[in-house]
Order: C-alpha cells, then structure tokens, then sequence
C-alpha cells in the first residue's frame, strides 16, 4: 500500500530509518486477546569524532590537529569531551559549532570541532616515524549513558637532506691551464629533492669561473 500517508510514531520512525538511524522498538501485548499494546522507543546514543592533521612534517614544524564531533544516535549528548594520546591540551570547549543552537548539548545535525597544537619532537634514533596519535571523543545520554569513539592520524616526517663533493680533473696545474671540475650532488634523505634550481644555482654561480664545469646529479651530468 502506498498511498498510506503515515502519521504520528510511523511517520517518526519511516523518517529515522530513511536517515540511517532507526529505532528499536519493543511491543508489550497484554490480555488473552492482545488488544492492548505499549510501545517504547528505546534510547541509541552514538558519537562520532573525526580528526584532521598535517600529512607532512618536519623536526620542530608546529602541527595543528581539528577534531570533529558530532552526535550520531538518536538523542542528544551532553558533557562531550575530547582528549589526544600525544596532543594536549585539547580545547576544553568547541571552538566551533555548526548547524545548531550553540547551547550545551550536542544534538543531531550538529557539528562541533576542537583544536590542538604540538611540536615535531626533535630527531631520534628511536622515533615514531610516522607519527601516529588517537583521539577520543566521549560523552553522555539523556539518561547519562556514556558513548565515545576514536580516530587516528598518521603524519609522516620527513628528513630532507643534500651532499656535493667537488672533484676537479687534475690534481696539479700551471697558470694558464683549464681545470675541470665535477660536481657529485647526492640526496642522502628520505625525500625526493627539487634539482632545477640547484643547478641553476650551481651553473650560475660558477660560470664566471675560467674552467670547464660538470654538474652530475645523480647519474645525470652536464
């Protein structure tokens, strides 16, 4: 049948359940017949903490890490609180809520978000690389049932570094003679290197110079 417009709880519940987020419901039958019927509409709290950070760092970058919260049961939440294994501290309140009524209490279709920032630790031959942290998200119920959630982000550190050893051509010459020089430039990092600017660089600058130059990066040479 569906030219049955719905009222009242069915259309309550036909609207939640098109939305993802049905509702229990337990039928109590009373009398030998059944005639009589309760139903109850069981509270389903959930939360749901999304967070965001850098993707790439470097040793003493300031990282800045956002975290999403937002109710996804079927009853508002109230005492929300956020915490990070590595960041804190986090901000005590939101710094941002979008799409509700700015009170206390985290209600369906709203969004509140909370920051934090921390340091790169400095370089160690023990260190979390990438560096992984959770955060948790916790809060109550209408009847102060708890829920929480986590979620993880990776940051990947990156340790950018760049050797050049001049060789010339000759190891004695006389005034007047032409020195050639090769430039052995090496990426001892763990992160690809822009060279078209540090030949450029080279180039330029020793251009001026009365000898025969070779640039080699890599196996790459001219």
């Amino acid at each position: 049948m569906t030219n049955v417009a719905l009222t009242g709880l069915a259309r309550d519940l036909a609207k939640r359940a098109a939305e993802g987020k049905p509702v229990r419901i337990g039928v109590i039958g009373s009398g030998e017949m059944g005639t009589d019927l309760v139903t109850q509409g069981m509270l389903m709290p959930g939360i749901e903490v999304v967070k965001s950070g850098p993707a790439i760092v470097h040793h003493g970058d300031t990282m800045d890490f956002s975290f999403a919260v937002r109710s996804i049961g079927n009853t508002p939440l109230h005492d929300v609180k956020v915490t990070d294994d590595k960041c804190s501290p986090v901000s005590a309140e939101p710094v941002t809520k979008a799409g509700g009524d700015q009170d206390a209490v985290l209600e369906d279709g709203e969004v509140w978000t909370y920051t934090c920032t921390m340091k790169v630790p400095t370089h160690g031959a023990s260190e979390m690389d990438p560096l992984c942290n959770i955060v948790t998200a916790t809060g109550s119920d209408e009847q102060d049932n708890p829920v929480s959630d986590t979620d993880r982000h990776c940051t990947d550190i990156i340790h950018p570094a760049i050797q050049v050893k001049k060789v010339a051509d000759r190891a004695t010459a006389q005034v007047g003679d032409t020195i050639g020089y090769r430039f052995d430039v090496t990426n001892p990092g763990d992160t690809g290197l822009d060279t078209s600017l540090l030949r450029h660089r080279l180039l330029g600058s020793i251009d001026r110079e009365p000898a025969r130059v070779i640039v080699c990066i890599g196996v790459e040479c001219s």
